[in-house]
């Protein structure tokens, strides 16, 4: 039984943990508040980059930036600061300064952030896609000794020169119901050396019967790591029961920003399913 059949996509920005709940102001606006932009970064190497930090809340905060791991589990879900690291994290890389802010409201500051791999980190496996966060903690002292608290997440990707590999493929079909809801989860492989971002509806699950189209699914988006698997869900509608023919396609994106990148090749898949 899946969880939650609503993966949450990496995508831009992670909410890391809440320590405490988000107390408002007098004018309604949160006490606590924080946002940071860009949504997620790309080093180049050890190219430095500037995340702005953004107070949004109602009081004066003090923000303490540290660098920690992170890995999805095959829902999509995040792990924020394992045990250990997990393969290809880039915690140990990561150089975030300055270490503390003190923002008042409306206001922001920024950090300067740079990678800091190994000299030789590039040769072997180690090219393509390392990753981290830059983890944004928040205080803001109130009455009565009782502070407010809030951390935030930031995606790093520390991208390693060599040999780009992209390919994802894929693994086995199945039909899940939640409640009143179906969903068609789709296993997958990312067996390439970068973070790949599926958008919705680049994967489809054409339904069949006896050569006829009778049903289409398609996909929420996922984010997947390099080298790791997870669970892609298309919701399903209709009433179709019964034995089909399931098409899986995985189209080829359009590359926009990642035009820098060899393309990911295009997978199709076509099995027996019982809804």
């Amino acid at each position: 039984m899946i969880p939650s059949l609503l993966p949450r996509a990496a995508a831009a920005a992670l909410l890391a943990a809440v320590a405490a709940p988000a107390a408002a102001s007098e004018s309604g606006r949160p006490v606590v508040s924080l946002s940071a932009t860009p949504a997620h970064l790309t080093l180049f190497g050890r190219a430095p980059q500037t995340l702005v930090v953004h107070n949004d809340g109602a009081a004066r905060v003090q923000v303490v930036a540290s660098a920690a791991s992170f890995s999805f589990d095959v829902y999509g879900n995040a792990a924020i600061a394992p045990s250990a690291d997990p393969p290809r994290s880039a915690r140990k890389w990561l150089v975030v300064r300055p270490r503390r802010l003190v923002l008042a409201p409306g206001s922001a500051g920024k950090l300067r952030i740079v990678a800091r791999p190994p000299r030789r980190a590039g040769a072997g496996a180690g090219a393509g896609d390392h990753h981290a966060l830059v983890l944004l903690s928040a205080l803001a002292p109130g009455q009565a000794h009782v502070s407010v608290r809030t951390r935030l997440g930031v995606l790093v990707l520390v991208r390693v020169p060599g040999r780009i590999v992209r390919r994802v493929t894929l693994g086995r079909v199945s039909v899940s119901r939640v409640r009143r809801r179906r969903f068609v989860v789709v296993s997958v492989l990312n067996r390439g050396n970068v973070a790949e971002r599926l958008l919705p509806g680049q994967l489809t699950v054409s339904l069949r019967r006896a050569g006829r189209l009778v049903g289409l699914a398609r996909s929420l988006p996922r984010d997947l790591l390099p080298g790791t698997h997870g669970l892609i869900v298309a919701p399903l509608s209709g009433t179709l029961r019964g034995p089909v023919v399931a098409v899986v396609r995985l189209a080829a994106p359009p590359e926009g920003p990642r035009r820098l990148l060899p393309p990911l090749p295009a997978a199709r898949r076509t099995l027996r399913l019982r809804l």
